[in-house]
């Protein structure tokens, strides 16, 4: 066997796809490739996009090699998410793009393999995507800050397989001059339903709900993103899996959950459930202590209360939406491949877009799409069996 050393600086040449595979050859060629995936990775940046032009760049920090999840910290800066709109941002300004550099660079095997539309002498059909990449596709929704704003500095999580992005929002220094400035207007004219904002129904909102809705400069500034090796190659081809990061603690506690507390229906990757995953992961506590059954008050409470089929928010809705997909077995990445669903969020779900109608809408889809590759493949089998 060649030294490590000489190992190493060959798979220097290699390119993450194939480092990726070639863990399965041995335990040293696991711990090899995977810290030279992260060597790799600290000179490609993770990219946080918003609205086309605007990007804040993160850089590989560290590597917990035990749990296979890089580390990434901002350069520098603030990514402004709504230059003159409302806080918390609107739907469309809440969406943005979290991707690895290098994926902007990948051919995606959307579609079948060349030969089988060469042999046929047919073009691929356009229902047939040839290039989109489910991983470099897929938008995140930015949450809405609480109503009560007690800092201007409020942390909030994201978090979906294989990734957690810790971020705060900015505000301008003068919010709480601009919060008691609206108030007292609302207050002297509180006839003028045009100085009170907007609801997403459409209907003025009431007094309470303005203090987190005033018009001013807003940005995010982002703390750190953690990823999985499994979510830094899923970008390079759809078929790699990507689990929750942590997985055994989401295991554990979905055990405890049910078990303990007859509680099996819940959003895995919504706020406070990401919130306990990483205190238990800083807390080195992956489910073998004593009292791992005891889960803190405010979560149990928040689970006990919290009824999805009622949570009318967007997150809630996309959240059901990737998992009854999941449920049939189709990727909920290839949501973002459609435009109705961009429609459906922009429109809050309503009738004709709703939650239901889309999956139904996404499903025949997909179907459709399986059925003309199995066309395809037919009629090049057929064919070749003729010749």
């Amino acid at each position: 066997m060649l030294p490590l050393e000489i190992i190493d600086h060959i798979l220097s040449f290699v390119d993450y796809l194939e480092l990726y595979r070639y863990r399965q050859v041995s335990h040293i060629w696991r711990r090899l490739t995977e810290q030279r995936i992260f060597d790799n990775a600290r000179h490609d940046p993770l990219i946080l996009a918003h609205d086309g032009d605007q990007k804040l760049s993160l850089v590989a920090h560290n590597f917990d090699a035990i749990h296979k999840v890089i580390e990434f910290r901002p350069r520098k800066g603030t990514l402004f998410v709504a230059k003159n709109d409302t806080f918390p941002p609107s739907i469309f300004a809440r969406m943005v793009k979290l991707f690895f550099e290098p994926w902007k660079r990948v051919s995606m095997p959307g579609g079948l393999p060349a030969k089988y539309y060469y042999k046929n002498g047919k073009k691929e059909s356009m229902t047939l995507p040839d290039n989109y990449n489910p991983a470099f596709e897929q938008r995140y929704m930015l949450p809405v800050s609480s109503n009560i704003h007690t800092t201007e500095y409020e942390p909030h999580l994201i978090a979906k397989r294989g990734i957690i992005v810790s971020f705060s929002y900015v505000h301008r220094p003068n919010i709480q001059q601009q919060r008691r400035e609206l108030e007292r207007q609302i207050i002297a004219e509180n006839d003028n339903n045009g100085l009170l904002p907007i609801n997403q129904r459409g209907y003025p909102a009431s007094i309470t709900a303005t203090t987190p809705w005033l018009p001013r400069q807003c940005g995010i500034q982002v703390h750190w993103v953690k990823a999985s090796l499994a979510w830094v190659i899923s970008g390079f081809h759809p078929y790699v899996s990507v689990p929750p990061l942590y997985p055994e603690i989401y295991d554990h506690l979905q055990a405890v959950l049910g078990d303990k507390y007859r509680i099996f229906r819940y959003d895995v990757y919504s706020e406070p459930i990401t919130k306990y995953i990483l205190q238990q992961q800083d807390n080195g506590n992956g489910g073998d202590g004593d009292d791992d059954s005891i889960l803190p008050k405010d979560l149990v409470n928040f689970l006990r209360t919290y009824i999805e089929d009622d949570d009318l928010s967007i997150e809630s809705r996309l959240s059901q939406v990737e998992r009854m997909l999941e449920q049939e077995n189709i990727d909920p990445r290839v949501l973002w491949k459609y435009r109705f669903v961009r429609y459906g969020i922009v429109t809050n779900f309503a009738p004709g877009n709703s939650r239901d109608a889309i999956i139904t809408r996404i499903l025949a889809a997909e179907k459709r799409v399986q059925q003309e590759k199995q066309s395809i493949i037919k009629q090049y089998n057929d064919a070749t069996a003729l010749t």
